[in-house]
């Protein structure tokens, strides 16, 4: 009954989107913990690195179980990603934040470059960042075809396409195709 009151007043379409929305909501707040920010200390030594949690004892990473790293910025966050026997590790350092990230990438690149030249054989490779790999410049291509056909089959087929949903569509396709280009670019 209440349902069928407000539906006469707002529109069934728009009540359904609320619900969505509000229960979108709620699984990102109950499962917000496992995305959570740490504090952590990380120490490079000459075996490997050394990362301590508040909660948890040192961990150990040697330089002989990691198998790549990766360092991504995007539009808040500079992230290091580190692919190693035991699992992943992923910091992500907001700029704004005041700390020695910056030289922590300087050192851990510098061990890692040390470690592969004594190593013989594979070493610990560096990845390339997503914006850097084919298959984001083939995404950019498509977007760029989407973004230049799409305002002539909306306005000659009178779809009713809300302004809001374009101005969102091209706003973010041109941020993804502008990093594609800076990466592609260095």
């Amino acid at each position: 009954m209440l349902f069928m009151g407000f539906s006469f007043f707002l529109g069934a379409e728009v009540i359904v989107s609320g619900i969505i929305n509000f229960l979108t909501f709620m699984l990102v707040y109950k499962y917000s913990r496992l995305i959570s920010i740490k504090n952590l200390h990380i120490e490079i030594i000459e075996e490997g690195m050394k990362i301590f949690n508040k909660r948890k004892n040192a961990k150990t990473i040697k330089w002989s179980e990691v198998y790549s790293y990766r360092i991504q910025s995007d539009a808040y966050f500079q992230s290091f990603f580190l692919k190693y026997k035991g699992g992943r590790i992923a910091l992500h350092h907001d700029f704004n934040n005041d700390d020695d990230y910056d030289a922590f990438l300087i050192a851990i690149e510098k061990y890692i470059k040390l470690y592969n030249a004594k190593v013989i054989g594979s070493g610990i490779i560096k990845e390339r960042g997503i914006y850097a790999r084919v298959e984001a410049r083939i995404i950019a291509v498509i977007l760029v075809l989407i973004l230049i056909s799409l305002p002539f089959f909306a306005w000659n087929n009178n779809s009713g396409l809300a302004i809001g949903s374009l101005i969102f569509l091209y706003s973010s396709s041109l941020f993804f195709i502008y990093r594609v280009y800076m990466e592609r670019k260095d």
